[in-house]
């Protein structure tokens, strides 16, 4: 598993190769992150398919939204391999930047009763993730745990 400041798509040139010596599909993994950069792969024919897993974790709607070309959206998989190590552990997945991962039926965002204007101080994961959140929850529903206010 590439660890966390390896590059994009850190193995597409062995895809590459490989798919010179055969003449079966050739599946590109590595760090595969950004949609731009995946159909690049494909439309320079080094592989014929692009897999993911990690990337699902941190954004399961990654397909949609690459789809819809909302690039912006997609929360990109940091490379921490937490979910990896914790999975093989036989622990619960948990992602650093998706924390409803494995939890999703638990967490729903609701749109707030009365909506406040708060102030974020801060800018780390949780800062950022509570703005996220809180904007959301002032327009529309998404994560947020069952029965919270």
């Amino acid at each position: 598993m590439p660890p966390i400041g390896s590059p994009q798509g850190v193995y597409v040139n062995l895809a590459a190769e490989i798919k010179k010596a055969v003449n079966i599909p050739v599946i590109a993994v590595g760090r595969i992150t950004k949609p731009r950069f995946a159909d690049q792969v494909l439309a320079d024919g080094k592989a014929d398919m692009i897999g993911m897993a990690r990337q699902l974790v941190a954004d399961p709607e990654w397909q949609t939204k690459a789809g819809q070309g909302r690039f912006d959206d997609i929360v990109p998989c940091t490379g921490c391999n937490d979910c990896h190590e914790r999975f093989f552990q036989g622990l619960v997945i948990r992602c650093s930047v998706n924390a409803a991962v494995g939890r999703e039926r638990d967490f729903k965002i609701v749109p707030a009763k009365k909506p406040l204007t708060v102030a974020v101080v801060g800018g780390g994961p949780a800062g950022m993730e509570f703005a996220r959140i809180a904007a959301l929850r002032a327009t529309k529903s998404h994560y947020m745990r069952k029965n919270a206010s």
